[in-house]
């Protein structure tokens, strides 16, 4: 099984490791050759001692020099042929512990002005030496000599101290580098949530710790990578739910085509039945001279249903395209009101429907429009109150001024729009009372045209439900 370790405990194990393995082989080298280079040096530095006091007259002027050579060299002097006055120990005493070191043969060398060194165990000390014999310029012959065993003796000191040193300096590193490892890695720990938040669609995160070293530039690149997936993700969302849109639309245009298509097939089957069943009647003499008159009225009606029903289906698809070709002309809103209300006298007398004006209507309203196209708008609004207005109901016309607008409003007492089918009565073929009679029944496709044509005149008509029945309005700009 694999062992997960996060970065901060590698670091810590990493320096802690290579500070152990230092102080180790430090360790081991102080033990094995310190000795050795400690008493190669301690050789060569009282050789170097020797070389000195062949240049010099021992005498009892030396005897403040030969003290400080002593104490600060940590050495031995001993004299084998002559015994200064100024040295206090027992002249006789000197010359046997330096006799002790040396043969007749290493004297006769000294003599002739060698210098000799070697190590010997001292039987007086009891102690391995360094021994350095030489003569002075006076002729005096001189061994110089140190212990081996205090050399050890300071080395394992050194050794001792240095592990001393050594775990002081390594729990100094663990707190010292603690510092510096959570310095190095937080900026680390930063991309790292940057990261799990990118992978999250989250790219609010940015990268802004300045460290002046290549973790900032590698951060100003994750900023980079992490600007540029959001922008084109964006750019991907935004396509995709535009490409929804546009299938929902097309799914919505479908939907609407086989509605449009099902509803002028449904429209245009009643008259076609009652033609061809009438027609078959007269073709076959099954009716008297009366009824035939009574069967060609029918024929003729349903006729002109289908007519006039072809021409509205006309007339809707044409309206966008004539948008360029609307005659715009001053005209006064009350004519074309009287003209359109004398049109529907003898339906509203047979439903004894009371029709009321508003005393605004007077006023000589001008307005910039398509007289052809208001016309129709007023007939479909009117015709549209006549089919849904209640028995001996009331059907009121009001013109208003608003803002620089003249807004015309159509009201016709009755039941309401539903709230959920509200937005639905401007499609084609929509009939909320399906329970008409054919007489007063349209199209379904007079409010669908009368929304067109508003549209075309850069305004809107809007429907409400209001105490009693049902509110048509819509705006024209005053000339």
């Amino acid at each position: 099984m694999k062992i997960k370790m996060s970065l901060t405990i590698k670091f810590y194990l990493i320096i802690v490791s290579s500070l152990i393995f230092a102080i180790g082989i430090s360790i081991l080298i102080s033990n094995f050759m310190l000795s050795k280079y400690y008493i190669v040096q301690r050789e060569k530095k009282i050789k170097n001692i020797a070389v000195t006091l062949q240049e010099i007259d021992v005498n009892s002027a030396f005897k403040d020099e030969f003290e400080k050579l002593k104490n600060k060299n940590d050495i031995n002097i001993l004299f084998l042929n002559k015994v200064p006055d100024f040295i206090a120990e027992n002249s006789m005493l000197q010359i046997m512990m330096a006799l002790s070191y040396v043969t007749k043969d290493e004297i006769k060398r000294v003599y002739n002005g060698e210098i000799i060194l070697k190590k010997e165990y001292s039987v007086i000390t009891s102690r391995n030496e360094i021994i350095v014999l030489t003569k002075t310029k006076n002729g005096i012959i001189l061994a110089l000599t140190s212990s081996i065993a205090s050399v050890k003796e300071y080395v394992n000191t050194v050794i001792r101290f240095g592990i001393f040193t050594g775990i002081i300096a390594l729990i100094l590193t663990i707190f010292i580098n603690g510092f510096f490892v959570k310095k190095i890695l937080f900026p680390l720990k930063k991309l790292k949530e940057i990261a799990e938040k990118m992978a999250k669609l989250d790219f609010s995160d940015k990268f802004d710790i300045e460290t002046g070293d290549e973790i900032e530039e590698f951060g100003k690149t994750f900023n980079y990578l992490s600007n540029e997936l959001e922008f084109n993700l964006t750019k991907i969302k935004s396509v995709s739910e535009k490409l929804t849109l546009e299938i929902k639309k097309e799914k919505e245009i479908e939907r609407k085509r086989k509605e449009f298509i099902g509803n002028v097939s449904h429209e245009l089957k009643t008259p076609i039945a009652l033609i061809m069943a009438y027609s078959e009647g007269l073709k076959d003499n099954v009716a008297i001279v009366e009824d035939r008159n009574y069967y060609c009225d029918v024929i003729s009606s349903e006729a002109k249903k289908m007519d006039n029903l072809v021409k509205e289906l006309l007339g809707l698809m044409k309206i966008e395209k004539e948008e360029k070709k609307l005659k715009f002309e001053k005209i006064k809103i009350r004519d074309i009101i009287k003209k359109t209300i004398k049109k529907f006298d003898f339906d509203l007398k047979e439903l004894g429907v009371k029709l009321k004006c508003s005393k605004n209507q007077n006023n000589d309203y001008i307005v910039m429009a398509d007289i052809v196209k208001i016309e129709q708008v007023l007939d479909n609004l009117i015709s549209n109150a006549i089919n849904n207005v209640n028995k001996n109901g009331i059907i009121s016309i009001d013109v208003l001024e608003k803002n620089s607008k003249i807004e015309i409003e159509i009201y016709n007492s009755g039941s309401h729009i539903p709230a959920d089918k509200i937005d639905e009565i401007w499609e084609p073929f929509v009939k909320l009372d399906k329970s008409r009679n054919r007489k007063y029944g349209g199209t379904g496709l007079g409010l669908s045209i009368v929304k067109g044509i508003i549209k075309i005149h850069n305004s809107e008509i809007k429907v409400e439900n209001i105490d009693n029945g049902v509110k048509f309005s819509f705006f024209l700009e005053m000339a």
